[in-house]
């Protein structure tokens, strides 16, 4: 006699070729999820498969820009087509494009909306036409405390603000059917994106990341697999009575760490940052 054996978890991460969301993707595999991997770096995605693969579960490539909703309903489609589900949506793909406000140009604003706010929106939705029929499912959404604000980012930190009244909303709407919607927002993390910044400032990393830790409780910076643990626990069942929470992982850190002075205004100009 033959025994059924229920079909494993499916997860689709955004951003999944570095950082933050290749982390979360190796995490997930290790609790037993099938991870679909979406991002604009196939090299990356490379790496990132190969790290879900390393826990004996199944990777798929998805090479799509969140901003466009054809290319994420396409992506996934086929995450659910070739991996036979989906249960869990981290959306972690985010992009930076720092100036001052009389600086910023129109393009550096609308693509920091529409990477880091319209993305996570375009995900959600495509998710939850899935979810919503099954009765069941878990997104977890990026947010940053750069939400409370931030000098020479009023394109990222009115992304991220938005993200947190998309989280807010989404749980209200997809809870009646058994959907749990949250948001993490890192303080401080180790990234390529961190990083750019300490190039961009003129400093070395190293000084960059001692200068945050000195703001934080636990004196130390957010690694991405830090991120990545908090993330698990909002997609296990563990968190199944937690939905439209924004969880703050700063390390006791209250607001952003990222920008501690103040900038003077600029003439306007066209240099893309």
């Amino acid at each position: 006699m033959s025994l059924d054996h229920p079909k494993p978890q499916v997860a689709v991460v955004t951003g999944a070729a570095q950082g933050i969301g290749r982390a979360v993707a190796a995490n997930l595999a290790s609790d037993g999820f099938d991870v679909g991997l979406i991002d604009r770096n196939a090299d990356g995605l490379k790496e990132a498969a190969a790290d879900v693969e390393a826990h004996g579960r199944a990777a798929l490539m998805l090479v799509a820009d969140v901003a466009d909703s054809a290319q994420v309903d396409d992506a996934v489609r086929r995450c659910i087509d070739d991996l036979g589900g989906l249960h869990v949506l981290v959306c972690c793909a985010g992009l930076l494009r720092d100036a001052p406000l009389l600086s910023m140009t129109d393009e550096e604003w609308s693509v920091v909306l529409a990477v880091n706010l319209t993305g996570s929106f375009n995900c959600a939705r495509a998710a939850a036409r899935h979810m919503v029929g099954q009765h069941q499912g878990k997104i977890v959404l990026v947010s940053s405390t750069s939400a409370q604000g931030n000098v020479d980012q009023a394109n990222y930190c009115a992304a991220k603000a938005g993200i947190e009244g998309l989280t807010r909303a989404l749980s209200l709407e997809l809870g009646p059917h058994n959907i749990n919607v949250n948001a993490v927002a890192p303080g401080f993390t180790i990234t390529q994106q961190t990083r750019d910044l300490a190039i961009k400032r003129g400093m070395e990393f190293e000084e960059l990341v001692a200068s945050a830790a000195e703001s934080i409780p636990l004196r130390r910076v957010a690694e991405p697999a830090d991120l990545a643990n908090v993330m698990a626990f909002l997609a296990s069942p563990g968190s199944s009575y937690v939905s439209g929470q924004i969880l703050y992982a700063t390390g006791g850190a209250r607001g952003s760490t990222a920008r501690t002075k103040k900038s003077q205004p600029e003439a306007p100009n066209d240099k893309e940052q």
